[in-house]
């Protein structure tokens, strides 16, 4: 699998670059930027190295993408736990949900 690489932005820590497959497109990070001490609700993005599982995306922005990836489509139910008490912490779950998660 391709390497995708995100550089945060010096002058805008919620902003950055994504690299990958030869090419390098504008990103959004936390609002406070990035840290390997990651905390639920500090506002930053992670510092690290994941795996890909699937790819999800607007519909109404793009169309259907091609991808070795498992690919669906965000529907409007469609959230992310950020309970960490809760079963489905940092997981995909339906909206409305019984504690607290983001819309996607």
């Amino acid at each position: 699998m391709s390497t995708i690489e995100v550089r945060p932005d010096p002058k805008h820590p919620d902003r950055g670059w994504l690299a990958f497959a030869y090419r390098i497109v504008p990103c959004r990070l936390g609002r406070h930027g990035v840290s390997a001490d990651k905390r639920e609700g500090d506002g930053k993005t992670p510092v690290g190295q994941f795996s890909l599982r699937r790819a999800l995306y607007r519909a109404d922005r793009i169309g259907a993408l091609s991808s070795g990836l498992q690919i669906a489509p965000i529907r409007r139910d469609d959230g992310w736990c950020d309970d960490p008490q809760d079963g489905a912490y940092n997981k995909p779950v339906r909206l409305p949900h019984s504690s607290s998660a983001e819309a996607l």
